[in-house]
């Protein structure tokens, strides 16, 4: 584990900690922990950690589909629980949404082979959950960037990670 990286200005000179103004050593000294302002940063929580990555996952809606949250998924998931939790959330959401959108293009092509007027209905289907997609992946995204553990209302569990 590395030793933590004193804040700019802080220099050891050889026996302490002190300051460099950079033209000369100032009367201030501290201990190598550098409490005050400038000491280490405090612990993050860990969904602090992985919030962006956790609603990049939820991006993959808006660009990447599932390949984004896939990616997200196997890189982080032995590292950060609340990225994985939310990138498995976002793989089976979209993995549930090709899901919907091939099952209703088939009953929509085998609805046209057969003569069946179902062309109309299938569009709005598709339309409807396409609307959903981007409404509910929108609802992914800002309940990740509040370090929430949000699930999809609707989801089918291909992949497992969540909480």
């Amino acid at each position: 584990m590395n030793a933590p990286t004193p804040p700019p200005g802080w220099y050891h000179d050889g026996t302490q900690m002190r300051w460099w103004d950079g033209h000369a050593w100032g009367t201030q000294t501290a201990a190598p922990t550098m409490p005050g302002p400038y000491g280490t940063p405090p612990a993050r929580s860990e969904e602090a950690a992985g919030q962006t990555l956790a609603v990049l996952s939820h991006a993959g809606a808006l660009i990447g589909g599932f390949i984004l949250p896939l990616v997200v998924y196997l890189i982080e998931k032995d590292k950060n629980r609340f990225t994985r939790h939310h990138a498995a959330e976002a793989l089976n959401f979209q993995l549930t949404f090709l899901v919907v959108i091939f099952s209703t293009l088939t009953v929509a092509f085998v609805g046209i082979a057969s003569g069946v007027p179902a062309f109309a209905a299938m569009f709005l289907l598709l339309f409807g959950a396409m609307i959903a997609h981007y409404v509910l992946a929108v609802l992914g995204m800002i309940n990740a960037s509040r370090g929430e553990w949000w699930r999809y209302p609707i989801n089918i569990r291909f992949v497992s990670g969540a909480r």
